[in-house]
């Protein structure tokens, strides 16, 4: 973003409304870029929900897979 110091104090009408169009056009890019990454952010949380259920799944059928093999181990 560029950065302009006013040396004085008397800004013409068309520059003030210059200033005003660049800065609303700015937000509106904010906004935009906002909603990406809110959307991005969405998106990976979901996708780390994906993994813990997962890893539950797994963890699941470890310990199922173990107790069956303690079981067979101690019936033989």
């Amino acid at each position: 973003m560029v950065k302009k110091a006013i040396k004085n104090s008397m800004v013409t009408r068309e520059q003030y409304d210059k200033l005003q169009v660049d800065v609303v056009n700015r937000i509106e890019e904010l906004e935009l870029e906002i909603e990406k990454l809110q959307e991005k952010q969405n998106n990976l949380a979901q996708a780390n929900n994906n993994r813990f259920s997962d890893i539950r799944v797994l963890a699941i059928l470890w310990a199922i897979t173990t107790i069956g093999l303690l079981a067979e181990i101690l019936i033989i």
